[in-house]
């Protein structure tokens, strides 16, 4: 929550003051993200694209739920994707993607848990949004064309002569 109060000030002296409360929104944390082992002590996560321009990507990964980073990197756009190295020490290690977006600062973190047991991370399933499957359209037969004959006087429709005979007539 913000407040911004503005003055003005001229050979009369200064006026009174005109003020402002706003609240920035929170930018949506980023989506679409797949933890994959890479080794025995590495685990390779990789992210959506964000829905506005960004300028980097932080990756921040935790022994504990809360506190600073025990790693942290930057990512920057086209890439996607970081390898995270030196996963240890049994346990859980909490890993936070931000996105840093251009105009609007940071995105709120998107959150995913890699449980160590021995010397392998095995990756939690972070959940994601199931999309609405899209309807697939079903495909319009094709009308098949049938060749018609030209009619001749040999087979011209008898009723057609008929009525070229009746016109002619009146």
């Amino acid at each position: 929550n913000y407040s911004i109060r503005i003055s003005a000030i001229n050979a009369f002296g200064e006026g009174p003051y005109s003020g402002v409360d706003f609240t920035t929104a929170s930018l949506s944390p980023v989506s679409g993200v797949i933890l994959t082992t890479e080794g025995p002590s590495s685990v390779r996560i990789c992210w959506d694209a964000y829905f506005i321009p960004v300028s980097s990507y932080t990756v921040c990964v935790k022994r504990a739920q809360s506190g600073s980073c025990d790693q942290q990197a930057s990512v920057f756009p086209p890439d996607l994707c970081y390898l995270i190295t030196g996963l240890t020490d049994p346990g859980d290690y909490f890993i936070t993607i931000f996105a840093e977006t251009v105009d609007f600062g940071s995105s709120s973190g998107s959150d995913s848990v890699i449980t160590v047991h021995g010397t392998t991370p095995t990756p939690t399933p972070t959940p994601t949004p199931t999309p609405t499957p899209t309807p697939t359209p079903t495909p319009t037969p094709t009308p098949t064309h049938t060749p018609t004959q030209k009619p001749t006087p040999k087979n011209t429709p008898q009723r057609k002569r008929t009525r070229e005979r009746s016109w002619r007539g009146r």
